[in-house]
Order: C-alpha cells, then sequence, then structure tokens
C-alpha cells in the first residue's frame, strides 16, 4: 500500500504511523514473532504461535506443527486496547540483549 512507501524508514514503521498513530502490533511470518511497534523503536514480542509443546520456532526452524496460543493472543489484544505497547517496548529493550535499530522495521 502507498502509506507503507515512506525513504529511509521501515515499512512497518511507517504503516504505524500513517495508519496506527505511531503504534502497531505485527506478527512476522518469517521470523514467528510478534512485533510491537511505538514511533521509531520497536521490539520482539512472544510469538501467539506454539508447538504442542508450548515452545516458540523462531525462524521456523524446527518445522513442527504451531497453534495459536489464544492466552498469548489476547495478551497482545489487550496491550493494545489499554495502550500498554510504549511502555510493553521499553521494558523488552530494557531487559534484551538484541535491540532493534530505529525505524528498522
Amino acid at each position: 500500500s502507498s502509506c507503507c512507501k515512506v525513504h529511509g524508514v521501515g515499512e512497518l514503521t511507517a504503516h504505524a504511523r500513517e495508519c496506527g498513530a505511531g503504534t502497531g502490533v505485527f506478527f512476522i511470518l518469517n521470523r514467528c514473532t510478534a512485533l510491537l511497534v511505538r514511533r521509531s523503536r520497536a521490539a520482539y514480542a512472544p510469538s501467539p504461535y506454539v508447538d504442542a509443546n508450548g515452545d516458540e520456532d523462531p525462524l521456523l526452524k524446527r518445522g513442527r506443527p504451531l497453534f495459536l496460543h489464544t492466552r498469548r493472543l489476547e495478551n497482545l489484544q489487550s496491550m493494545w486496547a489499554s495502550h500498554g505497547v510504549a511502555e510493553e517496548i521499553v521494558r523488552i529493550r530494557n531487559t534484551s540483549e538484541r535491540v532493534i535499530r530505529n525505524s528498522f522495521y
């Protein structure tokens, strides 16, 4: 879509700015992870999809069937509805060794 074509800014960041007042919750299929975006900051959140043992499959390397984990999805929905995305991004970025570059996605 044309809202996602902003030079120098990742498409999801641009989409969040254009359509979500700077905030977005996305699912990155090829990483099998949720992505939280608030302005130029982003953080990975737990995937709403897990295998039969409740484990995530980062980058889909194990090839096991994945199932929607209802509670994880509800947590993402609740975070969005309660305007908690920015706070969660700060929490994740402060406790994670992997930090996403600003405006990367």
